[in-house]
C-alpha cells in the first residue's frame, strides 16, 4: 500500500471516530486526558521507562536528561491545565460547532514528546489528531498514541501517528485538502510549503530564537553569578539547545572586560557540569561541521564580528565572547554568544530587528527591574519572559509563536 493510500485511510478512518468524541462530554474527555498523563508521571511508570529507553538508544539522548527532561514537558498537561487553557483561549470548555474535526500536526524532531500537547489539546476540543512526528524523533508519539488507547480506547481511535519523508507532495496535498486545520512546526522552508498546501486554517510557527541576559547587580555578586551561570547552563545544554526556547545569545550588562570574563568563565564551569550530568548526544557530521566552522570563523577573525574570542569545552560546548550585543543564531549544540551591553533598559532595542523569530527571554536581574523590561521586550516581539533557569519549563499559558495553542483551530 502506498503512502497516499495509507494517508487516505487514516483520515478516514479519523474522521468517523470523530463522531462518537464529538458527542462525548468535554469533562469526560478532560478527565481521561489527566488520568494519562498521571500514569506518565507515577513513580515506576511503564511508559515512561519506554520512553527513555527508545529514545537514549535511537535518539542518542543521555538518559539522565530524559529522566529530568521528560517529565518537565508532560507536567504541564497535568490536573486541570487544558481546561483552564480551554477557558482562557475559548471562554468556554466546550467549542462547539466551531470545534474541528480533523487537526494536522505537522512536528520537528527537535524535542522529544512535543506529541503529547498536539494530541491532548486536539482532543480536548473534541478534534481528531494526525499526527507526523520529526525525523529525528519519530518514537515519542507512537508510545503516547499507545499509552492513549490503553486508557481510553475511543480517544485512542481519534489518533494516528503517521511519518513519511517530508515533501511528499501527494501526500501532504491530501491533507492539505481534508484536514479542517494543520499546524505545522519547522524550518521557515516546511512553513512555507505547509501554508500553499493548505485548504483549511493553517498556523505556522518557522525557526524561533531564543536569549539570556545578565543584570550588572548579578554580576557584581560572586555567588549569584554563579548561580545564574547553572541557571543559563542548564537552559543552554537540556535537549543540546535544539529547542525554540533554548537561548544562543547570553547579553552581559557591562562594558568592562572583566565582568565579561568573569561570567564568561562562570559559564563555562557551568557548561562542564551539564556536560558531565548530562554528556552530549554524538553529532552527526554535518552537526559537526557547523560547530567546526562556528569555532574557526571566531578564530581566524571570519566571523561577523572581528576580535571574537573563543572558549570551548572540547566537544561539549562552545562559548563565543563577542564585542557588541547584536541577536544573531549560533551554530547550536551548546554554543553560545556572550556579549556585553551597557544597559539591559536598551535590549528590547537591540533585538526588535529580530522580531519575526524571536521566542523567549531568560532573565537574570532582580525583581525590582524584571517587571519592566519584561513588559518592554514583549512589546518588541518576545512572547516568552521568564527567569534564567525556567526557560524550558514553561505552562500552558506560553503561546508558542506567539500564536494560541487550540483557538487558533477555530473558526
Amino acid at each position: 500500500m502506498s503512502s497516499l493510500e495509507t494517508i487516505r485511510l487514516d483520515l478516514d478512518r479519523l474522521v468517523a471516530a470523530r463522531e462518537k468524541l464529538r458527542r462525548r462530554p468535554v469533562a469526560e474527555i478532560l478527565a481521561a486526558l489527566d488520568e494519562l498523563i498521571a500514569r506518565w508521571l507515577m513513580p515506576g511508570s511503564c511508559w515512561m521507562a519506554r520512553a527513555q529507553e527508545v529514545l537514549a538508544a535511537r535518539a542518542g539522548l543521555a538518559p539522565a536528561m530524559l529522566r529530568d527532561g521528560l517529565p518537565r514537558l508532560l507536567e504541564p498537561l497535568g490536573g486541570d491545565a487544558i481546561g483552564r487553557l480551554l477557558d482562557a483561549e475559548l471562554g468556554r470548555r466546550d467549542a462547539g460547532e466551531a470545534a474541528p474535526r480533523l487537526v494536522a500536526h505537522i512536528l520537528p524532531g527537535n524535542v522529544p514528546a512535543l506529541a503529547a500537547s498536539a494530541i491532548c489539546l486536539s482532543l480536548a476540543v473534541r478534534a481528531a489528531a494526525l499526527v507526523k512526528p520529526g525525523a529525528g524523533e519519530p518514537w515519542f508519539a507512537e508510545l503516547f498514541a499507545a499509552s492513549l488507547a490503553e486508557v481510553d480506547a475511543d480517544l485512542g481511535a481519534c489518533v494516528a501517528v503517521r511519518y513519511w519523508a517530508g515533501g511528499s507532495a501527494d501526500v501532504e496535498s491530501e491533507i492539505g485538502a481534508r484536514a479542517d486545520a494543520v499546524d505545522v512546526s519547522g524550518g521557515d522552508d516546511a512553513v512555507a510549503v505547509w501554508r500553499a498546501r493548505t485548504h483549511g486554517i493553517f498556523v505556522g510557527r518557522g525557526a524561533r530564537l531564543s536569549f539570556a541576559a545578565v543584570g550588572r547587580e548579578v554580576i557584581a555578586d560572586g555567588a549569584a553569578r554563579v548561580r545564574t551561570a547553572q541557571a543559563i547552563a542548564e537552559d543552554i545544554s537540556i535537549w543540546e539547545q535544539r529547542g525554540c526556547l533554548s537561548p544562543q545569545v547570553v547579553f552581559v550588562e557591562s562594558v568592562a572586560a572583566a565582568d565579561v570574563d568573569q561570567t564568561a568563565r562562570a559559564l563555562a564551569a557551568a557548561l562542564d557540569e551539564y556536560a558531565q550530568r548530562w554528556p552530549p548526544r554524538p553529532m552527526s557530521l554535518d552537526e559537526k561541521a557547523a560547530v567546526l566552522r562556528f569555532r574557526q570563523a571566531a578564530e581566524w577573525g571570519l566571523g561577523d564580528e572581528p576580535g571574537a574570542r573563543l572558549v570551548s569545552g572540547g566537544a561539549a560546548w562552545t562559548i563565543l565572547i563577542e564585542r557588541a550585543a547584536q541577536l544573531r543564531p549560533s551554530c547550536l549544540h551548546r554554543a553560545v554568544r556572550l556579549q556585553p551591553i551597557a544597559d539591559l533598559a536598551t535590549l528590547p532595542l537591540v533585538v526588535e530587528p529580530m522580531r519575526p523569530w524571536l521566542e523567549a527571554a531568560g532573565l537574570a536581574v532582580d525583581s525590582a527591574r524584571l517587571t519592566a523590561l519584561a513588559a518592554d521586550l514583549g512589546r518588541a516581539g518576545v512572547h516568552r519572559v521568564c527567569r534564567a533557569g525556567e526557560m524550558q519549563r514553561p505552562d500552558l499559558s506560553w503561546k508558542p509563536g506567539g500564536i494560541a495553542r487550540v483557538a487558533s483551530w477555530l473558526r
